[in-house]
């Protein structure tokens, strides 16, 4: 019998393997390279988000259940960190400088969180790829990363 943390992190490598595979096929149909990095971990997260969007009700169920248990959220801090730690070398792979890496990760993970919160709170939700492509197409007019960022995604 599983306990209930290898319940809620069950498929915690296939999410992931989810994350590199989109930013890896980025890269092989777009470039890699300088400049690149924010165009690849938008598609990554733009991927997980719509692997997400058929088990909302798992999700939410999941959410709540994390929501009362520190250690679980402890869990899942470490698990958005080994994601973001992947998908960081998955971009360096394809050339994209160090820096430009850990920005660009960091940035598409902050609103696929938001999204994410958003998604699971509402009580009439839109689809989740919507509000991460909203969040990450205001986030782009603040760091002036314009449209082209958000075009792998589409």
């Amino acid at each position: 019998m599983m306990t209930e943390e290898e319940v809620l992190f069950d498929a915690e490598a296939g999410m992931q393997d989810v994350l590199i595979g989109a930013a890896r096929t980025c890269a092989l149909q777009h470039g890699g390279g300088a400049g690149r990095g924010l165009v690849m971990a938008r598609a990554a997260t733009a991927a997980l988000a719509r692997s997400f969007q058929a088990d909302r009700d798992l999700h939410r169920t999941r959410w709540r259940v994390l929501q009362q248990v520190p250690a679980l959220q402890g869990r899942q801090l470490v698990k958005q960190e080994r994601w973001a730690a992947a998908l960081r070398v998955e971009l360096v792979t394809a050339n994209v400088p160090d820096g430009e890496a850990a920005v660009a990760v960091e940035i598409a993970s902050a609103s696929l969180r938001l999204a994410y919160a958003e998604w699971l709170g509402s009580a009439r939700p839109r689809r989740l790829h919507t509000v991460l492509s909203q969040l990450d197409a205001e986030f782009g007019d603040v760091l002036g990363a314009g449209e082209e960022s958000t075009r792998a995604r589409r």
